[in-house]
């Protein structure tokens, strides 16, 4: 197909949606609320924390995030080896 748009239409799309959402920023108001004490919050999160589903998520992402990003230095030249 011959339809497509240009990096500076983009741009120009991208600051019109802008421009347009300015004036419902303006009118956002919020009142302040009552802050709660550092102990208080880190109680709750504590409690949140002891939940089971809450910490095999957490134990999943430690174990995930540690044993994914392992490099194996030898791994590209067996690879080439192997595979060729």
């Amino acid at each position: 197909y011959n339809f497509g748009l240009t990096i500076p239409q983009y741009v120009w799309i991208i600051a019109g949606v802008n421009l347009v959402s300015i004036p419902s920023y303006l009118i956002l108001h919020e009142d302040k609320g009552t802050r709660d004490k550092f102990m208080n919050m880190m109680a709750s999160f504590w409690k949140v924390m002891q939940k089971r589903a809450v910490w095999q998520v957490m134990l999943y992402s430690m174990i995930s995030n540690i044993t994914f990003n392992v490099y194996i230095a030898a791994k590209p030249t067996a690879n080439f080896v192997w595979l060729n």
